[in-house]
């Protein structure tokens, strides 16, 4: 309403609209029809109304995104939020893209209640997905939001550059119908009798490693003493590492007895990766030995994230401030 000139501000400790009015009697009562709740301020000699959605929409003013949120937040982190919102205004996300990545803060906030959110460790933000996954029950696309607001804030706001690697993102899945249980997996597993090919099963399914980036590790970024390997997505990637679980690390011990690859960690003979299809081929047989009889392909089989996130270290003991 381009007759009302409207500035946003506080009042007591609340949020306010200013509303500046020509100083005449129709005006005046026209605004005060509309707006019965508004107030006139004796000091500054100027009318105002709360700061609500609904009388920001009316006089044409831009709703401020997690304003409701920031209520429900503990003094103590509300700061951060603030600090937050205000990374995404400045960086022009949309006002929905601020209220998805605000939500998802907000959840964490509100649950840590006066525990400052900028002292949580790593392991600590892991076990609070482990908990919206295992015990909330929140869907891999709704913990994926999270971490990406998790992301922005610790790495991009509070200025900590790949703070939150080590915690791994969740897959998305295709369907119940393209997708073993963790029993038949481990039936699978154990199905299995070349030490090659049962480390590659593990590295793909602990670590959520896709078959045509299996193929392309060397055996030097295979490090064993410091528990970890470094995969490249593609060639203008960087390499990312990935921490290994003790289950992958007794297997790759038995391995790497029986064989000494030189140049890639899974070869067909020396000097030589093994193809996709081989590792194609030795799952579906191990799928028959197992009695699975499913049409499903060694991509496919996808870990619950809350898995994915036990099989990285995370552990709801980690979840001490809910």
């Amino acid at each position: 309403m381009e007759k009302y000139k409207c500035e946003v501000g506080l009042r007591d400790g609340q949020n306010v609209i200013w509303v500046d009015l020509p100083n005449a009697h129709e005006v005046w009562s026209s605004f005060r029809n509309e707006f019965p709740d508004s107030e006139w301020d004796l000091n500054l000699k100027r009318w105002y109304i709360l700061d609500h959605p609904k009388h920001r929409k009316k006089l044409g003013l831009q709703s401020i995104a997690g304003n409701r949120l920031e209520k429900s937040i503990h003094p103590t982190n509300r700061p951060s939020f603030i600090q937050f919102r205000k990374y995404l205004d400045k960086n022009r996300y949309s006002i929905n893209s601020q209220n998805m990545y605000l939500s998802e803060l907000a959840h964490l906030f509100i649950m840590l209640k006066d525990t400052d959110a900028k002292e949580l460790s790593v392991q600590q933000l892991a076990a609070y997905l482990l908990y919206c996954s295992a015990t909330l029950k929140m869907k891999e696309r709704k913990c994926n939001g999270k971490l990406n607001a998790l992301r922005l804030f610790f790495e991009e706001v509070l200025e900590r550059p790949h703070w939150l690697k080590s915690i791994p993102r969740p897959q998305q899945r295709r369907g119940k119908k393209n997708t073993l249980s963790r029993d038949e997996v481990d039936k699978v597993f154990h199905a299995m009798s070349n030490p090659k090919y049962r480390l590659a099963f593990l590295v793909c399914y602990d670590l959520n490693v896709r078959l045509n980036d299996l193929v392309q590790m060397r055996s030097n970024e295979f490090d064993i003493r410091n528990r970890n390997v470094f995969i490249k997505r593609n060639q203008d990637s960087k390499r990312i590492a990935l921490d290994l679980n003790d289950r992958i690390i007794d297997e790759a011990k038995r391995y790497f007895e029986l064989k000494r690859p030189k140049v890639w960690l899974f070869e067909a003979k020396p000097g030589k990766a093994n193809s996709v299809n081989s590792f194609h081929q030795v799952f579906k047989k191990a799928m028959n030995d197992a009695g699975i009889h499913k049409s499903i392909g060694v991509h496919e089989v996808k870990l619950e994230y809350a898995d994915v996130l036990r099989n990285a270290g995370a552990t709801i003991e980690y979840f001490q401030w809910k």
